[in-house]
């Protein structure tokens, strides 16, 4: 495939592992030049807005953990069915405890791409429990 004048070989920046890290070092740089508190500038307070930019950056905030949850909620129910199938032998307590420290060192972008990178390498290396063909 040809991506402007370029291979798909030559052109790595579609690739999950680039989003991962991208997603990190903007969630890493973000924190750490806050002049607020993360949950300040993140997290919606509900009050009257008059102003058409401060409608604005309303909607944002309340589309910020929204997003966020419901991405993260998809990859629970992917979690779901691969411990359902067998595919994943770890306990809940270890996958949610994983997730929360990825959650909190490099946001939500980048836990949702490391999930979904799991999920697929699980999905391409492991077999379902009742799969009945042979490696």
């Amino acid at each position: 495939m040809i991506v402007f004048g370029m291979s798909r070989r030559m052109f790595p920046l579609f690739e999950s592992r680039w989003a991962l890290i991208l997603s990190a070092a903007t969630w890493i740089c973000t924190v750490l030049r806050l002049p607020f508190s993360l949950f300040r500038v993140s997290l919606p307070t509900p009050s009257g807005r008059n102003n058409i930019f401060l409608l604005h950056h309303s909607f944002i905030q309340w589309n910020q953990p929204c997003a966020s949850a419901s991405s993260l909620i998809y990859l629970a129910y992917a979690f779901t069915d691969l411990k359902r199938a067998g595919m994943i032998n770890r306990r809940w307590s270890t996958i949610v405890a994983l997730g929360e420290v990825w959650l909190l060192l490099f946001g939500p972008g980048a836990t949702f791409a490391v999930g979904w990178l799991w999920r697929e390498e699980t999905l391409l290396f492991s077999r379902h429990k009742a799969a009945i063909i042979n490696k």
